[in-house]
């Protein structure tokens, strides 16, 4: 619920509410910053992978740390939401987990900024790099 409510205060467009004010942008810059905490202090706090109550929470993650990606409001908070996405599925042997982190890094490589879009490539590059060797062939 709250990695959800945070998620709504990214500024993608998705939510369909106009945020360009900067008070909006304010509350996009506060809501990051809680979801940089949830995962570099708490992530290690959820339920083990193998645990099916852990998928809800990690999947409300990765998509909070997409539309974070996606956000206009600052291109360094899109660039580090896409750091972020890979560092959950890193610390998940579950291939689910890994297998949205790429749809969702795929997404971003096609972003419009070619900052968002230049570190999406990247870092499914270091994906492949880093775990290639585990994936399965449909990844």
């Amino acid at each position: 619920l709250v990695i959800n409510a945070v998620s709504s205060l990214s500024g993608d467009a998705s939510y369909e509410i106009d945020r360009t004010g900067s008070d909006w942008s304010t509350c996009c810059m506060l809501g990051f910053r809680c979801l940089k905490l949830i995962v570099d202090d708490f992530l290690e706090e959820l339920p083990p992978p193998s645990e099916d109550s852990s998928v809800a929470p990690r999947r409300a993650l990765l998509d909070c740390c997409s539309s974070f990606g996606r956000s206009r409001h600052d291109v360094n908070t899109s660039l580090t939401a896409i750091g972020l996405l890979w560092t959950i599925a890193d610390q998940d042997a579950d291939t689910t987990s890994i297998d949205r982190a790429l749809n969702k890094l795929v997404l971003l490589s096609s972003d419009n900024r070619s900052e968002v879009r230049n570190c999406s490539v990247n870092t499914l590059y270091s994906c492949v790099v880093g775990r290639g060797s585990s994936f399965s062939n449909e990844q």
